[in-house]
């Protein structure tokens, strides 16, 4: 079943923090584990800064973004930023869905939430020179909740009840304009694909949004990609800004415009030279 809704300007600015997670870094001794060693959690993760390019791999999903590209799959979903071209692949029968589901466990139906991009318009991107204010479009979250347990700390409960543990993939299409009155089109993946099992709690989120031209050139892009795993004692966090557009602000929270909000300065910041 799908359920189709449409929310104001000010509640998207909060549904969109569901994406936020943070956690203690990885030690020292763990650097190792970025370079394609499993961690103790499952997951494999391997950034090459010199080549600009992250890939994770766990719990059946596959992220990989490069400088200009993003790739994203998991349980009934696929999706790829690559220049101008956006594809998008859902099905709703299988969103979210891994093998504990398959033992008689409450299976919930997917959520589809529209906003108007528009709505965004007074919380501009900023890109080196350039600052992009949202004209017209939509952001469409096609979205499965997963889990009725708490996501472990720093998630607050307030946190966990106003957005249950999900996998969720946002499509961004539209306008934006420039500080120069020009007019340029918006394309953008906003993922978020949470794990909570016996075992603990992952976190895997890619932000991508590409700024086109009137000739189809990809002008301007911010990038990011993150990943928060946690045991319930202790938790491994990777954040990679890929992109040019500013991500993060004076007060070293992570932000892309209006799109995606990190709520607290990151305790490890990976970054890769901008496009």
């Amino acid at each position: 079943m799908l359920v189709r809704s449409a929310v104001s300007s000010a509640l998207a600015g909060v549904i969109v923090a569901v994406l936020a997670f943070t956690g203690p870094a990885l030690g020292d001794d763990d650097d190792h584990d970025l370079f394609g060693n499993r961690t103790k959690f499952g997951n494999r993760i391997k950034i090459d800064a010199p080549t600009g390019a992250l890939k994770l791999f766990g719990d059946r999903q596959i992220l990989k973004a490069k400088r200009d590209s993003l790739r994203h799959r998991g349980p009934g979903y696929r999706t790829s930023l690559i220049g101008d071209d956006l594809r998008i692949d859902i099905n709703d029968g299988r969103l979210g869905l891994r093998s504990h589901h398959a033992d008689g466990g409450t299976v919930e139906p997917v959520e589809v939430i529209v906003i108007p991009l528009g709505g965004f318009a007074a919380l501009p991107v900023v890109c080196g020179d350039n600052t992009y204010s949202f004209a017209s479009g939509e952001l469409i979250f096609t979205r499965r909740k997963t889990s009725d347990e708490r996501r472990p700390p720093p998630f607050t409960p307030q946190f966990d009840a106003a957005f249950p543990v999900a996998t969720l993939i946002g499509e961004i299409s539209g306008t934006a304009t420039n500080q120069d009155g020009e007019v340029l089109e918006v394309l953008g993946v906003d993922s978020a694909d949470e794990v909570r099992s016996e075992d603990g709690f992952t976190s895997v989120v890619a932000v991508w949004l590409s700024f086109i031209d009137a000739d189809g050139q990809v002008v301007d892009s911010a990038a990011f990609t993150g990943s928060f795993v946690s045991d319930g004692t202790t938790s491994e966090t990777v954040i990679v800004d890929h992109g040019n557009c500013g991500v993060i602000d004076d007060l070293g929270n992570i932000q892309i415009g209006p799109l995606f909000v990190y709520p607290f300065p990151p305790d490890q910041l990976i970054t890769i030279e901008g496009f």
